[in-house]
């Protein structure tokens, strides 16, 4: 009875093993037959950043939705209780070979509280691979 045991046991851990060792090798045979893929991605990352304020008085802002477009990406941040806004990007520059254009937007939506405030959207700003610190400060 004890002997079945044991042949139980071992047989289990030898099909673990074995699968494993022929998993491997099927693996090897894999890469070597059609090789390792080849495309290194060339992640360019960039922050930006800035102040947003109100035109004529250049008094802080805060509350305002600032979107951000890039490369179909979108990332929204809304502006801390001194107007400030931030934001890391992150793009393929093999994907996007001269730059890719940033479009900023700006919404007021906290109505009344800190000024009624028109929806801005800026023109596109041109990042490349370069470019790793952005700051636009803007007026509404």
């Amino acid at each position: 009875m004890i002997y079945n045991y044991i042949m139980v046991v071992v047989k289990k851990k030898f099909k673990k093993i074995a699968y494993t060792v022929l998993t491997a090798l099927g693996i090897g045979m894999l890469t070597s037959c059609y090789g390792m893929p080849t495309r290194a991605y060339s992640i360019d990352y960039f922050s930006l950043h800035g102040k947003v304020t109100a035109e004529g008085t250049n008094k802080e802002i805060p509350g305002i939705k600032v979107t951000v477009n890039y490369g179909g990406e979108i990332k929204t941040y809304i502006t801390d209780s001194s107007g400030n806004y931030f934001f890391d990007l992150y793009f393929d520059s093999e994907d996007f070979p001269g730059g890719i254009d940033v479009t900023i937007t700006l919404t007021d939506i906290d109505g009344e509280t800190n000024g009624t405030y028109s929806t801005k959207t800026l023109e596109p700003v041109r990042v490349t691979a370069e470019s790793h610190e952005i700051e636009k400060n803007i007026s509404l």
